[in-house]
């Protein structure tokens, strides 16, 4: 293959979509500033743009469904999030078997991971049915809320099944292309591992992708609101081995083992919190606050020498967190005052998520970045023949090339919420004036809602108003 013939490739290959060298997050940049303003239906005409893209269209329409989410749009985010759970299975199916998907692996080698179609984040695709449920759950539809709560559960567990498979794939032909090669990586990798080091603070939580409180909490509200106290029982334990400080789930643990008539165990979590059992006839208010915005990827890259006239760049995604000014809210009602607390906060899920993930994305680059230094080097021995500057020409310009299209892939569900806080109130029934405050972190009052009477039945939770 002539020199002229390879870098006819890589700029076909380089320029054959646009999506393969923009940005993700420049792209939605006007719809996700009008969502964070409250312009929603703006948002979600800019969102709806690139929903049928092959490449990035579970993104917008993961980012659209929670548009109307928070509208309060129930009907519409339905839709849509039941069209991206049909988008995620066929990826799924199609992976299997798929002259498609092996397509666009083998051009992802040389180019970048933009361009094989975004298939979601393992977090994300547990997530998707958790905000599904609260969909139906806020509508009144308790059994299609623990269809979807269930859903969470098997994407839990087919999630680790998946990664653990997908990481001993990687890692063969990570380790084949190395020796086939001949292509060190020591010296980059080292150095981009460091760049992308996670924070302590990120990894001291307990839960992970595959364990999340706040599925396993909506998952017990659902089977409880079906009358199965049994299982809502075992779901509500797991919380409480995540989060055993946390104020409603010590509280619902001593409930329900009271429902159950386990008294010696309700009395210990009594003892643990300081509180009393609410009576049967007894009703209640949740609040689930879904707090700041969840954090963004970013590049980082390292470029380094690779023999001869060339060089290569080595990019991964990075998550950057974004600063929140909200700390809680707060509920008045009945004469108490209730504050929610996060149950799992998806910022640090996400970095953990990295985190565990990154043995992954490395021996994913590094079969990317050899096959690019394998291609260099092809350019510059079919150029040898016609003198040292016809070769340094060619491996300079394979190499910008060939780098300009290593790029990290930012694709993500930016609209997400930085975490998931609960709290929870029990009152007798009957009317009540309720006030709900955003609180920020100094203790100050960011925003404030005065809902008028609230009514409390006699046992069930109740929602606030939107």
């Amino acid at each position: 293959m002539t020199r002229l013939k390879i870098l006819s490739l890589s700029l076909s290959l380089l320029f054959g979509g646009c999506a393969v060298l923009t940005d993700h997050n420049a792209n939605i940049e006007k719809p996700y500033s009008q969502f964070r303003v409250g312009q929603f239906e703006e948002a979600s005409q800019g969102f709806k743009e690139d929903v049928d893209n092959e490449l990035d269209g579970l993104c917008y329409m993961m980012d659209r469904a929670m548009v109307h989410y928070v509208a309060g749009e129930s009907e519409k985010s339905i839709r849509l999030f039941e069209n991206a759970k049909f988008r995620m299975g066929g990826y799924d199916d199609r992976a299997k078997i798929s002259a498609t998907d092996i397509s666009q692996e083998a051009a992802s080698f040389l180019v970048n991971e933009k361009t094989i179609s975004y298939k979601g984040e393992d977090f994300e695709r547990v997530l998707l049915p958790s905000f599904q449920a609260r969909n139906y759950f806020l509508k009144g539809d308790v059994d299609g809320a623990a269809v979807e709560a269930r859903r969470c559960l098997f994407q839990q567990d087919l999630v680790k099944e998946k990664y653990d498979k997908e990481l001993e794939t990687a890692n063969k032909e990570a380790k084949k292309q190395q020796s086939q090669a001949s292509v060190s990586t020591e010296g980059f990798l080292s150095t981009i591992q460091d760049k992308c080091k996670v924070d302590r603070e990120y990894l001291d939580d307990p839960q992970s992708v595959y364990q999340l409180a706040y599925v396993n909490y909506l998952t017990a509200m659902m089977l409880e609101a079906q009358e199965d106290e049994n299982n809502a029982r075992v779901y509500y334990l797991k919380v409480y081995d995540i989060l055993p400080n946390h104020p409603t789930i010590v509280t619902d643990m001593a409930r329900i083992e009271a429902k159950l008539g386990n008294d010696e165990e309700s009395a210990k979590y009594l003892e643990a919190s300081g509180g009393t059992v609410p009576g049967p006839e007894t009703g209640s208010i949740v609040i689930l606050y879904d707090s700041g915005e969840a954090p963004l990827k970013i590049e980082q890259y390292v470029v380094f020498p690779t023999g001869g006239f060339g060089f290569q760049k080595f990019a991964l995604p990075f998550y950057q967190g974004v600063p929140n000014p909200a700390a809680y809210v707060e509920l008045e009602i009945g004469g108490q005052v209730v504050q929610s607390k996060a149950m799992t906060s998806i910022e640090q899920v996400a970095f953990r998520y990295f985190n565990d993930r990154m043995p992954l994305i490395v021996a994913k680059a590094i079969i990317r970045v050899i096959a690019k230094i394998v291609a260099q080097k092809v350019a510059e021995q079919g150029a040898s023949s016609e003198g040292p500057l016809a070769r340094l020409a060619v491996g300079l310009g394979a190499s910008l090339i060939l780098s300009l299209s290593e790029q990290a892939d930012l694709r993500a569900w930016r609209t997400l919420p930085q975490n998931v806080q609960v709290g929870k109130v029990y009152l007798p029934e009957g009317n009540y004036p309720a006030k709900l405050r955003l609180m920020g972190k100094g203790g100050n009052v960011i925003d404030y809602v005065d809902y008028g009477a609230v009514l409390v039945p006699g046992s069930g939770p109740q929602r606030v108003p939107d």
